[in-house]
């Protein structure tokens, strides 16, 4: 079986690496389409749940976040072209329950408190030494702070789960938007 690594040195079967395997898991049909996005979000869950641990090592806890962002995003970019472009209405129906899974797992990543934290402390460790991440790094961890900010993240649990709510909506709208378009 063929393997790629992330930034941090993970090894990732290709199974979860989506954006390698389109064409292959288009030709499969939806079942398969579905369980190989879903195997890459369990991937992500598995990293998340190791993410929200961490509060040591900076480059280390930047490296997991953009992980699971490359699981994440390779797996949201697959659906979307299957989801627009695909000629089989059973796939694209297929690839319509991944979105909404895959944004379900952003918005959790985005509102994650566990996760926050493991940032907060590698935004500390920065602060302390600042050779703890280059230039590049330190503007990543920056705005990654930023955007969960502006999700919410900060917030009690009742602003959270509203927040949560209203993003799940947006994706009903939205693909019922792109569905009358078509």
């Amino acid at each position: 079986m063929e393997s790629m690594h992330t930034m941090s040195g993970i090894d990732l079967d290709t199974e979860a690496a989506l954006a390698q395997l389109s064409a292959r898991l288009f030709a499969q049909g939806p079942e398969a389409f579905l369980s190989a996005v879903r195997q890459a979000l369990d991937t992500a869950r598995t990293l998340i749940a190791d993410l929200r641990g961490r509060r040591s090592d900076a480059r280390a806890i930047l490296s997991r976040y953009d992980d699971i962002s490359l699981l994440v995003g390779d797996a949201a970019s697959i659906s979307s072209v299957a989801r627009n472009g695909h000629p089989d209405r059973a796939l694209r129906d297929a690839a319509d329950t991944a979105e909404q899974e895959i944004e379900s797992l952003s918005t959790e990543l985005s509102l994650d408190r566990g996760v926050y934290d493991a940032l907060v402390a590698a935004q500390a460790e920065v602060k302390q030494n600042a050779t703890a991440l280059d230039e590049p790094g330190r503007h990543l961890l920056d705005k990654i702070m930023k955007a969960m900010k502006q999700s919410g993240v900060d917030r009690d649990q009742a602003t959270r789960d509203e927040v949560r709510g209203l993003r799940e909506q947006l994706v009903l709208i939205g693909q019922e938007f792109g569905k009358n378009i078509i």
